[in-house]
């Protein structure tokens, strides 16, 4: 495999990326949605376990410990992000070998703990640093902004305010942030060897010039299930509270909704995060080893 440090990184075509795209996705669409669940299941996990320091404060059961159960609480989730971040290489690890046509297990999900992956733990940790300073710096501007925020809330009420406010300045901001580095992980796993500081040179070079054609072709790869997530989230927006709390027919529907709603978004993810491993693929050429590999059909899997 070449040097990435000397390779012209390329804008790849959407036509033939999304031939590749949907025959893997034919052909392990199974795999990878289960990857995908297992990871955010494990994540969940990771999350709620970052919290457990806090329950007695929550409780309020602590007074002069609370101190002492914050730090806690704040060593419990650098070690969550740390360990969601070796967690995503593990995904990204099974979605690049599937791609590869090579043999997968739900075990690569922990492949960084297994072989003690020490540039992902580092790579994750800079992830991380990243993200807590960006939380620490959100939570000033609250601090600096309380008055108006608090009448932004009374105003338009606090699920309002998030919804149109928080969530959107949050998402560009990280979207800002992150983007240029996107690419770390899977540099990583194309070169086994590279320090985690050399990824993060590396990451932005691919990137570069290619952020709105890498951004679209994420949004195209996502499809019918990435809209039809968004619709239905946008329903079950906009139905009244009072119909969620009915216990008749309407609820069976909000029920059904929100089970359809949840499959296309591991559906949609699983397609987003195909292609993101694909795009790397194509961008650093590496896709050229292996495109030989999708020149002939398999009969087999065809449906008869």
């Amino acid at each position: 495999m070449e040097d990435l440090q000397e390779l012209t990184f390329e804008k790849p075509p959407y036509k033939i990326m999304h031939v590749i795209l949907n025959q893997c996705l034919r052909l392990n669409m199974g795999k990878l949605l289960f990857s995908v669940f297992l990871f955010s299941l494990v994540y969940s996990f990771l999350n709620f376990a970052s919290t457990i320091p806090l329950l007695p404060i929550l409780q309020a059961k602590a007074s002069s410990a609370s101190v002492f159960l914050y730090a806690c609480t704040a060593v419990f989730v650098f070690i969550a992000m740390l360990c969601t971040g070796a967690l995503l290489y593990g995904l990204f690890e099974i979605t690049a070998r599937l791609i590869q046509k090579k043999n997968v297990t739900l075990g690569f999900l922990f492949i960084a703990f297994k072989k003690k992956l020490t540039n992902v733990f580092y790579a994750s940790a800079i992830f991380t640093v990243i993200q807590l300073a960006f939380s620490l710096l959100l939570g000033l501007l609250g601090l600096i902004f309380k008055k108006q925020i608090l009448q932004a809330i009374e105003q338009a009420g606090l699920e309002s305010f998030i919804l149109t406010f928080v969530i959107p300045i949050s998402f560009f901001a990280l979207l800002i942030i992150f983007l240029p580095f996107s690419f770390v992980f899977l540099t990583i796993y194309a070169k086994p060897g590279i320090k985690a500081r050399q990824a993060f040179f590396i990451s932005p070079k691919i990137i570069k010039g290619k952020v709105f054609h890498f951004i679209f072709f994420l949004i195209y790869a996502g499809g019918k299930n990435l809209l039809a997530s968004i619709l239905l989230s946008i329903v079950l927006l906009i139905i009244p509270q009072s119909a969620k709390n009915t216990l008749s027919l309407t609820s069976l529907s909000l029920l059904l909704i929100s089970l359809v709603r949840l499959l296309e978004t591991y559906k949609a993810a699983t397609r987003i995060l195909t292609a993101f491993t694909l795009y790397f693929f194509f961008a650093c050429r590496l896709i050229q080893v292996y495109a030989s590999e999708y020149k002939k059909e398999e009969p087999d899997e065809n449906p008869s």
